[in-house]
């Protein structure tokens, strides 16, 4: 397949969408286990698009910063604890 013949890029918000409404499907646990399996592959590769997609925003934002060098992005730790205990 040539780079032209690749179908376009979902948003990233739709990639999460999908992967939502394909979690959803399985989280209901009525459909058969080959079905199962089948959309559990797909979101692998809805997770890898997405987790693509974030490394590329990412370089983005190290490139952009208000001094004009490349700095990298350090994600706020205090924000990303979501396991509940509130440890400083």
């Amino acid at each position: 397949m040539k780079a032209s013949d690749k179908p376009p890029e979902q948003p990233f918000e739709a990639v999460l969408g999908d992967l939502e409404n394909l979690v959803e499907s399985l989280e209901k646990g009525d459909i058969p286990l080959e079905d199962s399996v089948r959309l559990y592959e797909q979101g692998v590769g809805l997770v890898r698009q997405a987790n693509l997609r974030l490394a590329r925003f990412e370089e983005r934002i190290e490139k952009l910063n208000s001094s004009g060098e490349l700095e990298p992005f350090v994600p706020d730790d205090d924000e990303d604890d979501d396991d509940g205990d509130s440890d400083p």
